[in-house]
């Protein structure tokens, strides 16, 4: 438990984040990092040092993977039973709609990216994770991680410059 305790304060300012980025709401992300928590205390076999992280990382993607489909099932099984998908047809509107908004199209655009590239992206972008750090979290060479890394940025400023929102590629300027 004391182990759990040390991993918590080391890695959820890193987690929470790619966790956060990988849900609808900040709220959905923290669930999502808790129940990473829960899989990574259950684990018979456990990394040691350096290593821990970025396996931390892969048991929040898998987590998240598997949560995603649960509920893509979830909205097919319901869409067989009602027209409006099981879902009540009012929804509370959320604090700036125009925030939320921006944030729902990063995140698409990034889902919409190649799955490496999207991994990187958040990884390294969103989680703050070192290119190396990285490099073992998705078991490539750090090589694989920069050019990931600067294609899927690329991508990411061309597809939003397309639907006019102004995204900087870190290091360069930002988009008029």
């Amino acid at each position: 438990m004391a182990r759990l305790s040390a991993w918590i304060g080391e890695f959820a300012p890193k987690l929470l984040p790619v966790a956060r980025t990988l849900c609808v709401s900040p709220d959905e992300g923290e669930d999502l990092l808790q129940e990473v928590w829960m899989v990574a205390l259950r684990q018979k076999e456990v990394p040691d040092g350096d290593d821990v992280g970025p396996w931390l990382h892969r048991i929040l993607f898998n987590v998240a993977r598997t949560r995603e489909r649960t509920a893509a099932r979830r909205r097919r099984l319901m869409s067989r039973w009602s027209p409006s998908g099981g879902m009540d047809s009012v929804q509370e509107s959320p604090a700036t709609l125009e925030a939320e908004q921006l944030r729902w199209l990063l995140r698409s655009e990034i889902a919409a990216l190649p799955e490496l590239q999207a991994r990187v992206v958040l990884l390294r972008v969103v989680g703050g994770l070192s290119t190396a750090e990285t490099a073992q979290a998705i078991h490539r060479a750090e090589g694989t991680v920069k050019v990931c890394l600067h294609r899927g940025l690329m991508r990411l400023e061309q597809r939003l410059k397309a639907d006019g929102v102004d995204f900087a590629v870190p290091g360069q300027s930002a988009v008029r």
